[in-house]
């Protein structure tokens, strides 16, 4: 994220693509988990808050700031995807490169994290994804685009495609059954 932030991502644009993608699910998997433990002592998140022995005060602090870098990274992240589609109004433009694949990527998520409770499998991912949506949608407002497009933005590449049936093969044959130790 802060390569991201700081304006220093470079290659080709199926790359930097990449990178923004990275930081979105990075940080819209971790920060609602924040808001979450602080509300859900059952939740992983609340667990370690306990462990930590942070009191009811200090966990609301905890989310509100969790919260604050949701809205910071929305922006941050909305300027991003807004460059891949110059040109277009920057709700519309968030809305096609970043929103809709967002919500999208939950069918491509869903078979990752089967078997398991309908809560693990399919809400969670809902949730985290529709978080992050909500906030880059809501960091395009105001913004203004660059006027063109990176270099090569359209050409398609199957290699994203390749890795992630390896990722997904590797989840369901190594990690499912379990790896003992």
């Amino acid at each position: 994220m802060l390569v991201l932030a700081r304006g220093r991502a470079h290659g080709s644009a199926t790359s930097r693509l990449l990178m923004v993608w990275i930081a979105f699910s990075g940080l819209f998997q971790a920060l609602p988990q924040a808001v979450i433990g602080a509300f859900v002592p059952a939740n992983d998140v609340g667990m370690a808050m306990d462990w930590f022995g942070l009191g009811q005060t200090a966990k609301y602090v905890v989310a509100l700031l969790a919260i604050g870098a949701m809205v910071w990274a929305g922006r941050v992240l909305a300027r991003h995807f807004h460059s891949f589609l110059p040109g277009v109004r920057s709700g519309r433009a968030i809305f096609y490169v970043a929103t809709l694949p967002a919500l999208a990527a939950i069918l491509l998520i869903l078979p990752f994290r089967v078997p398991g409770e309908i809560v693990q499998v399919a809400i969670v991912p809902v949730i985290m994804n529709g978080a992050g949506a909500l906030f880059v949608q809501l960091g395009a407002i105001g913004q203004r685009s660059s006027q063109s497009a990176p270099p090569g933005f359209l050409k398609s590449d199957l290699w994203p495609l390749g890795w992630l049936l390896a990722v997904l093969a590797l989840f369901q044959i190594v990690l499912r059954p379990g790896v003992p130790f």
